[in-house]
């Protein structure tokens, strides 16, 4: 067996304990393929009976866009569904080659499978449809596709027609996010469409933060637009909606108001609470101290409330500052994380433009070490392995070329080389 075959069946192995083991585990995966233009992104838990109309539909939305191959991708996330939905949706890559599939081993949320989605996808633009057929593909791609390339930077589908029982609860919802965040669109917890750079500059999602992505978006200066979207009733299935989500969502936008406000400049917050703590203490010391001047009395838990609220008024204050601690500490962590993330960019595209330091050194030292040695060539000399510029690195350089030193033949009028002898 040569060593290419050893090294196809080695990451033939690689891949397939991956897709066996891994958690988020990708059937279908083509990384070599060119990255597609559209990227179809889908959760669903539970939706067996709804998955094989689904791609039929995005398969036609694609051809009415007039997608060529490669251009359009649709990535299905199973998140731990128990009635085959997962089956289904791999047996279904045999008759779509525009579908994906990544799997959660357990049920993990919809927050959670979108994250996942976010790190699969590949296509500049990012559509987000449930799985449910709630939202027509055939309809809604060609709608938010086009109004994305009008140059919006992120667009929110608004049900028309709708007729179910979330209805109330999605109107508080919105209204409670017009009134905190400004924003005037009418329903922010539907189909969305993304440029990829709204969902690399995201934050990481918790809890159901799903919901905020417009919210996330809009405080980040991206460019938000809204198209009206027919909305279809569920065909199959059973909805996951519950009125318990209802206080979580309530809890979950508080958090992420006061995240996108007060993050960057946590002492606003808590300096200004400790300040108004401070300035109704002393106003209270005060009008108990006229009150004694004159009454000559004095009006003990009032006192000692007052005295109370300007220790909270001081701890406040010292929360603040441990939280602006933790910001500037974050920020530098970021930064870091940008710079490493900037050298591997580097390292990777200088992979792919030319053999690295190593790989040339042993593709130079297979080379020589093949080569018939010249006739009356002297000793060869050993190398020092101190090149520079886009020469091989020293230690690989190095010793490739001692390798290929070690294996030449010596010719008639050559003694022994001292690197062969060093060696041996």
């Amino acid at each position: 067996m040569t060593n290419q075959q050893i090294s196809e069946s080695a990451n033939q192995r690689i891949g397939e304990a991956t897709n066996q083991h891994g958690d988020d585990s990708t059937q279908a995966n083509r990384p070599d393929a060119a990255p597609p233009r559209v990227s179809v992104l889908v959760p669903a838990r539970n939706e067996a009976e709804n998955v094989p109309e689904l791609a039929a539909r995005v398969g036609r939305a694609f051809a009415g866009l007039g997608l060529a191959a490669g251009e359009g991708e649709l990535l299905f996330v199973d998140d731990g569904s128990t009635d085959g939905t997962g089956a289904i949706a791999d047996a279904l890559c045999a008759s779509y080659p525009f579908l994906r599939v990544v799997h959660h081993r357990r049920n993990r949320g919809l927050t959670a499978a979108l994250q996942t989605g976010f790190r699969a996808v590949r296509g500049d633009y990012v559509l987000f449809l449930p799985a449910d057929l709630e939202s027509d593909p055939e309809t809604d791609i060609p709608l938010l596709f086009g109004k994305l390339e009008e140059g919006y930077d992120v667009v929110a589908g608004w049900r028309q027609g709708r007729k179910e029982g979330k209805v109330f609860a999605s109107g508080i919802y919105n209204a409670v996010s017009r009134a905190l965040f400004g924003l005037t669109l009418h329903d922010m917890n539907w189909i969305k469409g993304f440029r990829r750079e709204v969902i690399a500059s995201l934050p990481p999602l918790r809890s159901d933060w799903h919901r905020f992505l417009l919210h996330i978006a809009a405080h980040q200066g991206y460019r938000i637009g809204e198209t009206p979207t027919p909305w279809q009733r569920r065909r199959a299935g059973r909805s996951k909606f519950g009125f318990s989500r209802i206080p979580i969502s309530f809890l979950d936008v508080i958090v992420i108001w006061f995240l996108l406000t007060f993050s960057a400049a946590p002492m606003r917050f808590f300096g200004g609470l400790g300040l108004a703590a401070l300035l109704v203490s002393g106003a209270i010391y005060l009008g108990l101290l006229a009150f004694w001047l004159i009454a000559q009395t004095q009006i003990r838990p009032l006192f000692w409330a007052a005295g109370g609220l300007a220790i909270a008024g001081l701890l406040l204050f010292l929360i603040g500052f441990l939280a602006e601690l933790i910001v500037t500490q974050g920020e530098r962590l970021g930064e870091l994380e940008r710079a490493v993330a900037g050298g591997q960019g580097s390292r990777d595209r200088g992979q792919e433009s030319g053999p690295s330091a190593s790989s040339g050194g042993a593709a130079r030292a297979v080379s020589v070490s093949n080569r018939p040695p010249a006739p009356g060539s002297g000793p060869s000399t050993p190398s020092t392995g101190s090149g520079t510029g886009s020469g091989p690195s020293a230690s690989s350089g190095s010793a490739a070329r001692a390798v290929s030193t070690s294996n030449r033949p010596p010719s008639a009028n050559s003694g022994p080389s001292a690197s062969s002898g060093g060696a041996a």
